[in-house]
């Protein structure tokens, strides 16, 4: 029988109204698919893109993967509880939020903005900030940006925080897996004095995962801004 896309989608929610793990892992899956074909739609209707199914393909199962890695195959030894350095503990329940950070540059006119989203599981905003800033390394406006949502989101009362970021220099410092510089030691310095109640903990991710908080970054360079929605 024919039906829409929107009738189809509706009956799938019907279906697995009741979210048991098997039904949302399933949904994650279509509705990961779903986005990654409308996106590289956008991308060949408007800005000239081949049309590459086989892309779309490695695309999906690159973010189902990650997803999952991110919520469910954390280990251990990555996560870690800022002020026990030697004792890294799981959080108890799902993580709370899961905040995207992103920044752009403007290379003509010198400036930079970055920008933040946290969601909680239901995929509800909790917390969006976009601002403009000077021009300075990228990882470190990241970093920055990192820790202005953590301890954003701690004044909300929300202790357990998953960070996704496109910066793998961001994501290494944020989780202490590689050496500082001395500007990187001073942020890392205040997250040890701030955030001793929480569990936060930071996972790289594709571009095309911040693609919407991108655009608020982008947006930034081109006005001055400095908005927060709460």
């Amino acid at each position: 029988m024919n039906c829409s896309i929107q009738q189809w989608l509706g009956r799938l929610l019907h279906i697995h109204k009741a979210l048991q793990p098997e039904s949302i892992s399933y949904l994650q899956g279509i509705f990961t698919t779903l986005w990654t074909i409308w996106t590289h739609r956008n991308l060949v209707v408007h800005e000239g893109k081949n049309p590459n199914p086989l892309e779309v393909v490695l695309t999906t199962q690159s973010l189902v993967c990650r997803y999952k890695e991110a919520f469910s195959s954390c280990s251990t030894t990555s996560l870690r509880r800022s002020d026990q350095k030697g004792e890294n503990k799981l959080p108890q329940n799902l993580w709370q939020l899961i905040i995207k950070v992103a920044r752009a540059r403007a290379k003509k006119l010198h400036r930079s903005g970055f920008a933040y989203e946290a969601m909680n599981l239901p995929g509800d905003v909790i917390l969006q900030r976009t601002s403009s800033c000077t021009e300075k390394q990228p990882a470190l406006t990241i970093q920055e940006a990192m820790l202005e949502a953590v301890i954003k989101a701690r004044d909300l009362g929300y202790n357990f925080l998953l960070l996704l970021s496109d910066s793998r220099r961001s994501v290494l410092v944020s989780n202490r897996q590689c050496t500082p510089t001395w500007q990187e030691r001073v942020l890392l310095a205040s997250e040890t004095l701030i955030h001793s109640d929480l569990v936060f903990h930071a996972v790289y991710v594709p571009a095309v995962v911040l693609s919407n908080v991108s655009s608020l970054a982008k947006l930034a360079t081109e006005m001055p801004i400095n908005h927060c929605m709460v």
